[in-house]
């Protein structure tokens, strides 16, 4: 009788086990893809300012007449980075939804 216990225990234990592992592998993912989506945050926050710097720029030109706002340089060179800052973006937006998918 000693010994079925002893094994149901151990069993027991071992399950514990198995699901303490499971909940440790799961948070690291879940803290990994926190991390990632902080990051995304970030930058989102910097393409916010870009955005800010492009109107004031357009304000600035505003009393020139007709100006071409595609052609002015500093609104050209944040356009651009506005556009590698939406790449970066969605690409950390990748690998977190890779990450957190349930193998």
């Amino acid at each position: 009788m000693i010994e079925k216990i002893k094994s149901s225990l151990d069993s027991g234990v071992g399950k514990v086990k198995g699901f303490a592992n499971l909940f440790s592998e799961r948070l690291k993912v879940e803290a990994a893809v926190i991390k990632l989506m902080k990051e995304a945050g970030g930058l989102e926050k910097e393409k916010e300012a870009h955005f800010k710097t492009i109107g004031e720029r357009v304000f600035q030109l505003r009393g020139g007449g007709e100006v071409n706002v595609f052609e002015d340089m500093a609104i050209r060179q944040t356009l651009d980075r506005i556009e590698r800052l939406d790449a970066e973006i969605a690409e950390i937006k990748k690998r977190a939804s890779d990450i957190s998918r349930v193998e």
